[in-house]
Formats: C-alpha cells, structure tokens, sequence
C-alpha cells in the first residue's frame, strides 16, 4: 500500500507542481509589470483618462496569481486528504492479516503490534520522501524563472 501512494502522489500532485508554480511565477511577472506600469505612468494615465484601463489589467493580474495559488492549495488538499486513506488501509490489511495469524498461533500480538510500528516508520519515511520531491519540484520552477529573468541557459 506504500507504493500505490508514492505514484499516486507523484502523478497527481508532484507533476502538476511544477506546472502551476510556473503558472504563478509567470502571473507575478505580469503583475508586477502591471503595478509598475501604474506607478511610472500615471501623469500620462491621469492626462489621457485611462487609470481604469490599468487598474482593471493589475485586478486582472493579481486575480490570476490568486487563482494559480489556489490551484497549488487544492492539489496540496489533495494529498493532505489523500494520506489518511492511504494510511489506514495499509493498517487494515495488517490487522485483518495478522489477527488471523495470532489466533492461528502463526505470531504473537507482540509481532503484531511491531508489524504496526514498522508500517508507521515507512508511512513516515514515504510522506517525507513526498514532501521532500513536491517541494523540489515546486522550486524548479522559480529557479526556472528567476535562469530565464538572468538569461541564464542550462547546459544539459
């Protein structure tokens, strides 16, 4: 049952990770863009009348970060969800399997109970191991950024 949860967690949160911190690297970029049009421009803004053109191009752009945030918090959310599911059937099984083998006489609780020690330690060590790769895969995308603001090319 661990390995079920590494693919799915890295199939279905960890890849598009990548994806949506671009998306919201990019919509910071024009954002940023936008609020510094509305600083340096704002006498010729003022003179032709168009201060509601820029504001509504800067709520446009920070409504695009807002929403490329919230795509990253609903695929966190996921996997935060994701994780007792994955957990406590990984413990049924051991405790269907092992019930039956203590009154079979097969093992004792006191193996039983390690059996449920050990699955806890690779729960443990798996969601670490997750969380680790998310976040890398969260920060390539602003090392990404901030190579092609440098105009920095990779050597592959």
């Amino acid at each position: 049952f661990i390995i079920p949860h590494i693919l799915i967690s890295h199939l279905f949160l960890a890849k598009p990770m990548f994806r949506y911190a671009m998306s919201v690297q990019e919509a910071t970029a024009r954002n940023t863009t936008d609020m510094n049009a509305i600083v340096t421009c704002a006498d010729t803004a003022i003179l032709y009348d168009a201060q509601g053109f820029l504001l509504r191009r800067f709520e446009k752009s920070s409504l695009e970060i807002r929403k490329a945030n919230m795509k990253i918090q609903q695929r966190k959310a996921l996997g935060i969800g994701l994780l007792p599911l994955m957990g406590m059937c990984g413990y049924l099984v051991i405790l269907l399997i092992g019930g039956s083998r203590v009154q079979a006489g097969n093992i004792t609780f006191g193996e039983l109970a390690a059996a449920f020690q050990y699955r806890g330690g690779l729960l443990k060590s798996t969601m670490m191991f997750i969380n680790s790769f998310i976040n890398i895969k969260a920060s390539q995308a602003g090392i990404k950024r901030v190579n092609e603001t440098m105009c920095i090319t990779l050597e592959e």
